[in-house]
Order: structure tokens, then sequence, then C-alpha cells
């Protein structure tokens, strides 16, 4: 008699943005390549503040799941991806505005408090602070600090 032949599904937590959120992976869902399994759902709790589980897919890019584990979702192990991805959806990601003076010699670079969802149109600060560096004009604001072109004008009117 052949030996049965097992396979394996492994689940990956997937965390967006890089970095860990809390919880823990189901244990993998192992059977002969004939047995049927049940798709979990998030029963390690996964979660990221900013960020809601939606369930599993084949494809660690993908954007909706292929299973959201009701508990009713039979599948045959030999037909399922050998890896099954957490899928995350952005909830209330919010973003925060922080001006840096660049090796600046003098003056303030402005303050903005605020707290701006995804998408939002934002004010670029003028230099409001007075901000100078010897040897140098304040032309604007830059993404990078290594950069040499203006991102956004000095007069404040951009928005992005």
């Amino acid at each position: 008699m052949p030996p049965i032949e097992r396979t394996y599904i492994y689940f990956d937590a997937n965390w967006p943005s890089g970095s860990a959120g809390t919880g823990s992976i189901p244990e993998p869902l192992g059977g002969s390549t004939s047995d049927w399994v049940i798709i979990p759902n998030n029963i390690g709790n996964l979660a990221k503040p900013g960020y809601q589980w939606l369930g599993w897919a084949g494809d660690s890019l993908a954007s909706s799941p292929d299973f959201i584990g009701t508990g009713n979702e039979f599948w045959p192990v030999d037909q399922l991806p050998n890896t099954l991805y957490a899928v995350w959806a952005v909830t209330s990601q919010t973003y925060t505005i922080t001006y840096n003076g660049n090796g600046s010699t003098s003056g303030n670079v402005p303050i903005n408090s605020n707290t701006y969802a995804n998408g939002a149109t934002v004010p670029v600060a003028a230099n409001t602070g007075g901000l100078a560096k010897t040897g140098h004009t304040f032309l604007g604001w830059g993404t990078q600090y290594d950069i040499n072109y203006l991102a956004f004008a000095v007069n404040g009117s951009n928005e992005r």
C-alpha cells in the first residue's frame, strides 16, 4: 500500500505597512490530498490599529479575500494554495505633517497640530517662523532633505 500523501496549508498575517500588529495566525491545516478542511476565521484575533481584517487570500497582494472564514467554507486540501494570507483594509488611518529646518541656523519651523485622513488635501505652510540658513535662500519645502528641487512653494498656496 503506497503512503498517504499529506498536504499542509499555512497562514501568514501579511501585516500591512511592514510592521506587526497583535494576535496570532491559525495553526496549519493538514490532511491527505482527498481530505476537506474548514477555512478558519480570525480565531487568533489578528489586529492592527487603522486596519480591518477581511479574510484570507492565496495572493499576498490581494485587496479582497478569497475566504472569509464563516465556518461553512469546506475545501478540498488539494485545491487550496499552500499559504493563505490575511487581507487587510485601511479603516481610519490619519497622518500628521511635520516640518524640518534641514540645518537651519535661525528661525522656527511651522507647527501643524492637525491630523489628516488618507487622501485629504493638506495646506502647506509658508515660512511663518522666519526660518533661515546661513549662505542659503529659503525657497520652500521638499519631501527629502537632500534634494535640489522645490516640491512646495514658499507662499503656502500649494496643497497636496
